[in-house]
């Protein structure tokens, strides 16, 4: 039998052993946010962000991809950088820029789970949620545009040997018209119960353009219960749309298509798609047609803000094809009383 200060040393032992177990299984991880961070380290991490920026701006990819990790870099370099950072110096060189947020985390060793929320009055609240490539990680976001279309910058940064390198970065569509993806699904339910089911779809569109700033990476904070809703509305509308097929009352009987927002000169308008049994090279028929259409876009966009439309005309083919040729027109929204 144990002696009874064996027994109290094998107790202690246990304890020990189970609590170390725990402490080596858990994530400990060491959280500065917003102001908390030195202004010295948000200066250091905005810099970095600032000369990935300019590098790309200035098509000076290489100074760029030495600020990347190096996994991140190898990548890069697979790509035609032109192609690869079109988008972000597109948005860069168009669109004012406004830093955000920043967030900060120290942790006790490498792949620490980030899920960090970002909050601000101003915004829907969302989070960002990665695995860390290294102890010390940085997660930016940066607005670009003022007016209708806003765009929004995220990097996550890692620091390697003393200094700041990317290990993420990406540009998305944020906002149209002061409104996030949230925003239009709360826009096409007020549409539904004014049974405008065509502003309705096109709110939806819009609100999945806008879901997905960050791809993978971005979440809003209530994302289940409004993927939950999108899809209850997805299904009210299409029970209750009616648009599809061959306009009778026009002679040349174009075929509508689909109806849907669309990105032209800084701006969204509403689009229409339809074909055409003319031959598009034919434009004085295809003005004419579009002329008996006017009215009828008008009808079924009656309720729209925009004073003009964008009309996307395809040839009227047999079978699923999808026509190689069409035409794009900007003309003025009739809408009808």
């Amino acid at each position: 039998m144990l002696k009874k200060d064996n027994v109290k040393y094998l107790i202690n032992f246990l304890a020990f052993f189970v609590g170390a177990i725990l402490v080596s299984s858990c994530n400990f991880v060491e959280k500065k946010e917003g102001y908390q961070i030195p202004e010295s380290l948000r200066t250091e991490i905005w810099k970095t962000e600032s000369d990935i920026c300019t590098s790309i701006m200035k098509r000076e990819y290489n100074n760029a991809l030495l600020l990347f990790n190096d996994s991140l870099a190898a990548q890069f370099e697979r790509m035609n950088l032109d192609s690869a950072f079109y988008g972000l110096q597109y948005g860069l060189f168009e669109y004012p820029f406004f830093p955000q947020n920043i967030y900060y985390q120290k942790g006790f060793g490498e792949k620490s789970i980030v899920d960090v929320l970002f909050e601000d009055e101003d915004f829907n609240s969302f989070s960002i949620k990665y695995v860390s490539n290294i102890k010390e990680t940085a997660v930016t976001t940066a607005i670009l545009g003022d007016g209708d279309i806003k765009y929004c910058l995220i990097m996550i940064l890692g620091k390697y040997n003393n200094s700041w390198k990317a290990d993420y970065i990406t540009i998305g569509l944020y906002m149209v018209d002061g409104k996030d993806a949230p925003d239009w699904i709360q826009t096409a339910e007020s549409w539904i119960e004014k049974q405008d089911f065509i502003m309705a779809q096109y709110c939806m569109q819009m609100s999945k353009w806008l879901f997905r700033p960050a791809q993978e990476i971005w979440h809003f904070e209530n994302e289940p219960d409004l993927l939950k809703k999108m899809k209850k509305i997805d299904n009210k509308i299409s029970r209750n749309i009616n648009y599809y097929g061959q306009v009778e009352s026009i002679n040349t009987k174009p075929q509508i298509d689909f109806f849907y927002p669309f990105l032209f000169n800084k701006k969204i308008y509403p689009a229409i798609t339809y074909k055409t049994k003319l031959p598009l090279r034919d434009s004085v028929s295809i003005e004419n047609e579009c002329i008996k259409l006017d009215t009828i876009f008008g009808n079924y966009y009656k309720n729209m803000s925009r004073d003009s439309k964008i009309v996307r005309i395809t040839e009227n083919i047999s079978g699923w094809v999808e026509p190689d040729t069409f035409l794009i027109r900007k003309r003025k929204l009739i809408k009808t009383n």
